[in-house]
């Protein structure tokens, strides 16, 4: 009789994309090549009679103030290294991210609790907004969306 198939397991990326959750932000090192941003999707969580605005933030920038950010019950923060976060942004780009309808606002403007996604680069920040959305923009800003939740779920 043949001895049972081991599982498989998925390889462990050679650099991880995050940093150990318990070090403070200003002990960040990354020594990794790529682009120094931060995105912040802004969604819903609770059931649809009960809903609260919710915020993914992954960045690889430290001077950011969302990067300095604690993960809280309605933000979580993952603080990606640069090759990660550009192999994010690559391949959000693949998906229609620089299709899709931006506005730049102001850096340090306040964040609301609409459905979108804020990307800071350069020093310069844009919005969209899921809800002025319609046609193939909205479907980009939804490929867009799962790519952001998945990255921070695989990390």
């Amino acid at each position: 009789e043949a001895p049972a198939a081991a599982p498989a397991t998925r390889p462990a990326p050679a650099e991880p994309p995050r940093a150990d959750p318990t070090q403070p932000p200003g002990a960040w090192q990354d020594t990794s090549e790529g682009r120094q941003a931060t995105l912040v999707y802004v969604t819903e969580r609770g059931r649809r009679d009960q809903t609260q605005a919710a915020a993914i933030v992954v960045s690889s920038d430290p001077d950011n103030a969302h990067f300095q950010r604690e993960s809280s019950p309605r933000v979580t923060v993952l603080r990606a290294r640069r090759a990660a976060l550009t192999g994010l942004l690559l391949d959000l780009e693949r998906l229609g991210l620089e299709r899709l309808p931006w506005t730049e606002q102001p850096y340090d403007a306040e964040i609301g609790p609409a459905r979108a996604l804020y990307h800071y680069e350069g020093g310069k920040r844009r919005v969209v907004f899921k809800d002025a959305l319609d046609g193939p923009a909205r479907g980009v800003f939804t490929e867009v969306e799962k790519r952001v939740i998945r990255f921070t779920l695989d990390s």
